[in-house]
């Protein structure tokens, strides 16, 4: 079946709160929605988290290179998804979340195309997993009372944003872990430099937190003080700025820098790289994290797919469906509490258009 048209429409999705870390403060979703038709009519939807402070894919960026890329995918074949996405891959530098966009897109309409879900073609390995959910950087109040919400709701894992303040950040996880009984991971988005970062972890373990992981504690090219963190914390430590590409996995595997690796689509360029390096972390003895930018349902639901086809992923923090006022389209995974399920999706990725929301792409 060969492809009609590409379509490529800008996304703008308010916050419910500003959402905040050690790189920075996001209002809106600045995203990008692609649309790729297929002649039987059949849609195959992507979407763009543009994040250029991580990636450097800006919303206005990500429309001109998926515009430039358009007519290498016009009158292919949806079956030659493989070769399709090495083509484009060929013709521009990498530009991950354009490419993942496209991908998930193609993905979509060829799962859709053969009549399977996107998560069985993928190995099908369960229908449903349990997401944690994140507290951004905000005052120990706020955070313990968002942390009571959260955990009225069913979550059992909560995420805390560190990496500004050392004191305001160990208050604040304090807070969180006196008001709930839940496991925390803190993620520090490049925040520390290796000792403050040894020391934050460290105090937080001594305090009694029930802290289960340390995400990417120092700057991204900081390989050496990454392992000097993983080799002096108490828990794990997961590297996630630090590898886009399955080349980067390597190199830090090889190194012994870290325990984990956290995979989001939008930063490795899509689901086929993010196999690729499923395969460096377990051929390596490295963990698997599944994480997101600020995704709606529409690029999240690859992810979703992916953690639920492959099973290979102990930590999964794919929430930022619940931090958007709106989503633009509908369907995707189910939601119950802290479970993301899929299991009652025929095909594809299982979005579908909306007629009810605000945000029209």
């Amino acid at each position: 079946m060969k492809i009609k048209s590409v379509e490529v429409v800008p996304l703008n999705i308010p916050l419910k709160e500003p959402f905040i870390i050690a790189l920075g403060k996001c209002d809106v979703a600045k995203n990008v929605l692609i649309k790729i038709h297929l002649e039987d009519g059949t849609i195959g939807y992507g979407e763009v988290s543009s994040s250029g402070v991580i990636t450097g894919d800006v919303q206005s960026t990500v429309i001109d290179v998926v515009k430039y890329l358009t007519p290498v995918l016009a009158g292919e074949s949806i079956e030659n998804y493989r070769y399709l996405i090495k083509k484009l891959r060929s013709i521009i530098k990498f530009h991950p979340g354009a490419f993942a966009g496209i991908e998930n897109a193609l993905l979509d309409a060829y799962t859709q195309y053969i009549g399977i879900p996107l998560y069985k073609f993928l190995g099908g390995m369960r229908d449903e997993i349990e997401s944690d959910i994140t507290i951004s950087i905000t005052t120990p109040e706020k955070a313990a009372q968002t942390a009571q919400e959260y955990s009225k709701k069913g979550f059992k894992v909560l995420k805390i944003k560190v990496g500004k303040d050392f004191k305001e950040d160990f208050e604040r996880v304090m807070a969180v872990s006196e008001a709930v009984d839940c496991e925390i991971r803190i993620d520090a988005n490049q925040g520390y430099n290796p000792k403050e970062a040894v020391k934050f972890i460290n105090s937080v373990w001594d305090a009694g937190v029930n802290v289960t992981l340390f995400e990417q504690p120092v700057h991204c090219q900081n390989i050496k003080g990454l392992k000097y963190v993983t080799d002096n914390s108490p828990v794990p430590v997961a590297a996630d700025e630090t590898v886009f590409t399955a080349t980067d996995a390597f190199n830090i595997a090889r190194e012994r820098a870290v325990d984990v690796i956290n995979i989001k689509l939008a930063k490795c360029g899509g689901v086929l790289e993010a196999l690729d390096i499923i395969a460096v972390a377990k051929a390596s003895g490295l963990d698997l994290m599944i994480g997101c930018m600020l995704e709606s349902n529409v690029g999240l639901s690859p992810s979703v797919h992916l953690a639920c086809g492959t099973g290979e992923f102990s930590y999964i923090d794919l929430d930022s469906h619940v931090f958007l006022k709106e989503l633009p389209l509908s369907g995707g995974f189910e939601v119950d509490g802290q479970k993301l399920i899929v299991k009652n999706i025929k095909e594809g990725i299982g979005i579908k258009e909306s007629t009810q929301s605000s945000i029209k792409p």
